[in-house]
C-alpha cells in the first residue's frame, strides 16, 4: 500500500476530518486565550489561578464571562467554516428564559443540598450560623448569581458544545463525552486540596452534563445545573468550591469527620456522597427526558 495522501489525511467521507476540525478549534481558542493574557499583561490584571485559595465572584465572574465571549467566538468562527448555524452547538438563544436553564439551577442546587444533608447525617457536617449579614449579604448574593452562571456557561460551551459536537462526528457521542468527561476532571487536579475522588467527582459530574445535552437536545439543562451547584455550594451553604474558599457566603459551616464522608480537603466534590448523587441525577434526566434530542450532522464541506 502506498503512503495515504494529503487529502486523504485531511479529508474522509464525510468531508473535513473531525479531529482536524478540532484541533482548529482549539488553535483559535489558544490565541484567543493568550491574547486575553497579553491584555491582561499590559493592565497588570492578575489571571484566576487554581492556586488561589479564596474565590471573588466579581472578578472570577468577569474573568469566566469573558472566556465564554471568546468561546463563542471561536465556535461563530467554526460555523461559518462549516456552513452550520451557530444553534446546532448547543446554546440557542431563542427562548432562553423558557429554557431548561430554571430546572437546571434547581436541580444543581438540590444535588449539593443532598450531599450536605447526607452529610450532615454522619455528623460530617455543621452550619455554624450566619455568615454574612446586611448589604454584605445583599452585594453578595447580587454578584454570585451572574458569577456563576458565567462559569457554567464558559465551562460547558466549552467542553460540550463545539467539541462535543464534533467529536461525536468523528467517533460517537458517548466516546466523545468520555473523553471531555475524564479530560475535565483531570483539570480539577490542579486545584488546591484535591483528592483522588474530588477529581473522579466532576469528571462524573461532567458525563452527567452529557447526558443531559444529550436527552434534553442542548445545554441549558446542564449550563442551570453547573451555576445551581456552584451557587449553592459556594454562596448558599458557604462550603469550598474546588478547593476555594467563597467570599462573603451566606451560612458558615463546618466540617470533621473521615474523608469519605467530608470529602477531605477537597470538601463536598471529594465525598461520596457527591458520586452518588450524581448517579441519581443521570437516573433521573434518563427518566424525565427518555428520548434523546441531541442530534449531529457528520458531513462538513471542505475548507
Amino acid at each position: 500500500m502506498g503512503n495515504p495522501s494529503p487529502a486523504r489525511i485531511l479529508v474522509g467521507a464525510n468531508g473535513i476530518r473531525a479531529g482536524w476540525r478540532l484541533l482548529v478549534f482549539t488553535a483559535i481558542i489558544v490565541g484567543l486565550l493568550y491574547g486575553k493574557l497579553c491584555v491582561y499583561g499590559m493592565l497588570h490584571v492578575h489571571a484566576p489561578s487554581p492556586d488561589d485559595e479564596l474565590i471573588f465572584p466579581s472578578y472570577d465572574g468577569a474573568n469566566a464571562a469573558i472566556n465564554f465571549i471568546l468561546v463563542v467566538m471561536a465556535t461563530l468562527i467554526m460555523s461559518k467554516i462549516e456552513r452550520r448555524p451557530f444553534d446546532v452547538y448547543g446554546l440557542p438563544w431563542r427562548n432562553v428564559l423558557r429554557s431548561r436553564i430554571w430546572a437546571g439551577m434547581l436541580a444543581g442546587f438540590t444535588i449539593i443540598a443532598f450531599v450536605l444533608l447526607c452529610v450532615f447525617a454522619l455528623h460530617g457536617f455543621e452550619i455554624i450560623g450566619i455568615g454574612t449579614t446586611g448589604r454584605a449579604l445583599a452585594m453578595s448574593a447580587l454578584l454570585y448569581a451572574p458569577s456563576m452562571l458565567c462559569v457554567g456557561l464558559f465551562e460547558e460551551f466549552l467542553l460540550r458544545g463545539y467539541a462535543q459536537y464534533t467529536l461525536t462526528t468523528g467517533i460517537g457521542f458517548w466516546p466523545a463525552a468520555i473523553l471531555l468527561s475524564v479530560g475535565f476532571g483531570a483539570l480539577h487536579g490542579h486545584n488546591p486540596g484535591e483528592t483522588l475522588t474530588g477529581v473522579v467527582s466532576p469528571a462524573l459530574g461532567g458525563l452527567v452534563m452529557c447526558v443531559a445535552l444529550r436527552q434534553s437536545g442542548n445545554l441549558w439543562l446542564s449550563v442551570g445545573m453547573h451555576a445551581g451547584l456552584d451557587w449553592g455550594e459556594s454562596f448558599f451553604f458557604g462550603v469550598p468550591n474546588s478547593g476555594h474558599r467563597p467570599w462573603h457566603p451566606f451560612l458558615s459551616s463546618n466540617f470533621q469527620g473521615p474523608t469519605w464522608v467530608t470529602g477531605g480537603t477537597a470538601f463536598p466534590d471529594g465525598s461520596i456522597f457527591m458520586l452518588l448523587a450524581f448517579v441519581a441525577a443521570a437516573a433521573l434526566i434518563f427518566w424525565r427526558y427518555p428520548v434523546p434530542r441531541y442530534a449531529v450532522d457528520a458531513s462538513t464541506p471542505p475548507l
